[in-house]
Order: C-alpha cells, then sequence, then structure tokens
C-alpha cells in the first residue's frame, strides 16, 4: 500500500485530448512508467481502456450500452493523464 502511494504520488497530471477518443504516448525507455492513471470529468459518461506494451500505450475512450458492446466515441475527448514513475 505504501509503495502504490509513492507511485501514485510521483508525477503531476498532465492535461491531455484524446482526438476521436483515441491517444496514444511513446514511453521514455530511460524513464518507463509503473502506472498510467485516466482521469476524466464527471460529466463525461465515458470509460477508458488502456493498453500497453514496451514502447507506448493507448487509451481508447468508450461509450458504454445496455445491449451491445461499448463502441469507442467519435468526439474529441478531454482527460488528464498521470505517468507514474517511482
Amino acid at each position: 500500500e505504501l509503495l502504490l502511494s509513492l507511485i501514485r504520488n510521483s508525477t503531476s497530471p498532465t492535461d491531455e485530448l484524446a482526438s476521436g477518443g483515441f491517444f496514444q504516448c511513446n514511453i521514455d525507455p530511460q524513464a518507463p512508467a509503473q502506472l498510467v492513471r485516466v482521469s476524466l470529468p464527471r460529466e463525461i459518461q465515458l470509460f477508458a481502456e488502456i493498453s500497453g506494451g514496451k514502447h507506448r500505450f493507448t487509451v481508447r475512450f468508450l461509450e458504454p450500452t445496455e445491449v451491445d458492446r461499448p463502441t469507442q466515441t467519435r468526439v474529441d475527448v478531454p482527460f488528464s493523464l498521470n505517468t507514474c514513475i517511482l
């Protein structure tokens, strides 16, 4: 719990924009991230799907539905990003 708290508090958020609901970021090989945090304003009714690899990570913002599978939004989504490094 202490280690997780240290990692979470190791960085300040940056304001980002997911164009058409999609955001991609390259990872600095000299300072790889241990944790990626995404925050949305409460009024935005979307959720984030984060996937990553050795060199980059992506964030897709999806619209939940009760009937079908969630779909990626087509609108630009402002969000806060923390790339946490210890």
